[in-house]
Formats: structure tokens, C-alpha cells, sequence
């Protein structure tokens, strides 16, 4: 006995037994255009949470000079791991799956490899990061959790900003004094810098006054830092016209 020849749409002969048996619901269209509106407004939602973490990370990383502290060596490494706000990057990653996972619900992403498409989130979120970046939304913010009149994302500031860390710190050289030089960071706070035989410069001790720095090392309640390590930053900002170069050399040894 021959067998009878295998539909070649399976599915689709499924889909119709159920319809002419009655099994099937049918919906109503405005139920997928509902549908349809409430994933984009999520997948938008994902996509703007996506960038403004994503930026933040960047934010703090850029005010802290967390990017220049592995030229400190060894303990420049581990406090660029303590100074990188992980909370806030598990977040991303999160979005990024999110967003993700909303995006291939759309034919014209499911369709294409998952890596092109993840791609895609990953190159528009760096490309919104960056663009967030150039406009003043996170300093304000940042200034605004600093005097406790940021709502929602006020503890985030406080909690993972710029001045959460008290072993980096980056500021503008305002004058030398003989065991070190006073800082002014960004927020106008002064400090008193303390360098000795041990403190290392990667970048030499060519300073001057109004050169922007980056220093390590722990600050004490009387606002003044013991530093490991001082570091000029590229491009700083007005020198003085006088160098004061090799203003402070440490002892050669015996």
C-alpha cells in the first residue's frame, strides 16, 4: 500500500485544521498593533536606559582619570578595578540582553545572524555614550546628587560618581609648597599633596602651576593626600610660563 505524500506545509495544513475545526482564537488586529506598540516603547525604554548607563560608566571613568592609573603599575591596576563602577556595567549588559532579546521579535532582525544585530545595540550604544558624553547632563546630575536634590538617580551619583573614590584623585596644580603641591578638583575642593621618596612619576616631575594631575593615594580627614604616584595628564590645561621643572626629585640612594 503507498503512503500518501507528506504535505509540504506542514504548518500551514496544521494551522487551517484548526481553523476549520474551530480550535483556533482568532484575535482582533488592534491586539497586534497593541502589541506591536508596547514592544517598541519597551525596546525604546531599554535602548535610552542602555546609553545613559553606558555613559556613566564612561563619565566616571573620565573624571576620575581611571584611564591614565595603569601607569602606576600594579597598585594603578587594582585601583582602576575598585574605581570601575561594576553595579552600574552589569546593569548594561543586562539592557543589552534586553534589548536584545525585544529586538528579534521584529522580522527584520530575527532574520539576520544574532551577531550582527547584537552588534548593531552594541555599536549604537557606544555612539549614544559617546554623544551623552559631550553634553553637561551627567555633571549636572552629578552636581545635583552631591547637594542631595537629585530624586531618582541621586544615590547612583553618591554611590559609584566621581567622588565616591578616595584614592584617585584628578585636579589642577594651584601652587607648590615644599613637601608637595595644593589640588583643586573639579567640585573647587582643595587638598594638600604630600610627595616623598616612594612616590613614583610616570609621567616625570616636569609640574607646574594650572597643570592638571592625576594623583594616588588615600585622603586623610584633614583633606591631605599621602601620594604614590603622581601623574601629569595629556593635554592639560594652561601651563604657567615659567616651568618649574624638577620641582621635586626624590633622594638618590646611597
Amino acid at each position: 500500500m503507498s503512503e500518501q505524500p507528506s504535505s509540504p506545509h506542514p504548518i500551514r495544513e496544521a494551522v487551517m485544521e484548526k481553523i476549520r475545526s474551530g480550535n483556533a482564537a482568532i484575535r482582533p488586529r488592534w491586539h497586534f498593533m497593541l502589541l506591536s506598540g508596547l514592544l517598541l516603547v519597551g525596546s525604546l525604554a531599554a535602548f535610552l536606559a542602555l546609553i545613559f548607563f553606558a555613559s556613566f560608566v564612561f563619565f566616571t571613568l573620565d573624571r576620575t582619570g581611571a584611564w591614565f592609573l595603569p601607569a602606576f603599575g600594579a597598585r594603578g591596576l587594582w585601583a582602576l578595578v575598585s574605581a570601575v563602577p561594576w553595579l552600574v556595567i552589569v546593569a548594561v549588559i543586562a539592557f543589552v540582553a534586553c534589548l536584545e532579546l525585544m529586538a528579534l521579535r521584529f522580522r527584520f532582525v530575527y532574520r539576520r545572524p544574532l551577531l550582527y544585530s547584537l552588534g548593531a545595540v552594541l555599536a549604537l550604544a557606544i555612539v549614544g555614550a559617546f554623544v551623552v558624553g559631550l553634553t553637561p547632563l551627567h555633571d549636572t546630575f552629578n552636581s545635583l546628587a552631591a547637594r542631595s536634590r537629585l530624586p531618582v538617580f541621586g544615590g547612583l551619583y553618591r554611590s559609584f560618581g566621581p567622588q565616591h573614590s578616595h584614592t584617585v584623585h584628578i585636579g589642577t596644580i594651584m601652587a607648590v609648597t615644599s613637601d608637595g603641591f595644593t589640588l583643586s578638583d573639579r567640585q573647587g575642593n582643595i587638598f594638600s599633596v604630600v610627595v616623598g621618596p616612594k612616590t613614583v612619576f610616570p609621567s616625570g616631575v616636569d609640574f607646574a602651576q594650572n597643570d592638571r594631575v592625576i594623583v594616588l593615594g588615600p585622603l586623610t580627614a584633614t583633606s591631605t593626600i599621602a601620594a604614590f604616584g603622581v601623574s601629569s595628564i595629556p593635554d592639560s590645561a594652561q601651563r604657567s610660563p615659567t616651568r618649574m621643572r624638577g620641582w621635586y626629585l626624590p633622594p638618590q640612594s646611597q
